[in-house]
């Protein structure tokens, strides 16, 4: 063991970035990819759009292929509303995200979005997950897409297809998830 590190059970950020943090030190694509993710968390559930917006590119593009979902968003400002606007209708909604991640590489990943709040109103309580595949360049977002949680195939694939070239046919997933165990 080289470290034993507790945790407030009431702050699994601070464990999620302590263990961010101990996986950049081992692979360093993962800083570049994981701290633009986690200021986005941040900015989220501390209802800041000017910190959200910050973390994103000018230009990002933002496709949202859920069922559900709100299609096609371009450009930072025009996301940030958006995200302003879910705070409205739901003022105390939470975010979770980079629990689990079936995608790395040094350009980008895909991991997992958990939202929990309430309506107000009598709208009642909500929970939803979706996959974030999101690209990185110079530190910022530069683009988003969302999928529902059954369309990890289509999700892994559009990854590899907007990935960088020069990478094609290398293993972008995890260690564990490539059955490496070492890594």
């Amino acid at each position: 063991i080289a470290a034993f590190v507790l945790f407030d059970l009431d702050d699994a950020r601070a464990a999620q970035r302590e263990a961010w943090v101990r996986w950049a030190a081992i692979d360093p694509d993962v800083e570049a990819v994981v701290t633009p993710v986690g200021e986005v968390v941040d900015a989220f559930n501390k209802k800041s759009a000017a910190k959200w917006r910050a973390a994103l590119a000018d230009d990002v593009v933002v496709e949202d292929h859920r069922l559900a979902g709100m299609g096609r968003i371009e450009g930072a400002d025009a996301y940030a509303e958006s995200v302003v606007a879910l705070w409205k209708l739901a003022p105390d909604t939470h975010g979770e995200m980079g629990w689990w991640w079936p995608a790395l590489d040094r350009h980008g990943a895909i991991t997992v979005v958990r939202r929990t709040g309430n309506v107000p109103d009598g709208g009642g309580d909500f929970e939803s997950e979706y996959l974030y595949l999101y690209l990185v360049a110079q530190s910022r977002i530069t683009r988003i897409e969302t999928f529902d949680m059954n369309a990890l195939d289509k999700a892994l694939a559009r990854f590899e297809e907007l990935r960088n070239p020069s990478r094609e046919g290398e293993d972008y997933r995890p260690p564990l998830l490539r059955g490496d165990r070492e890594g």
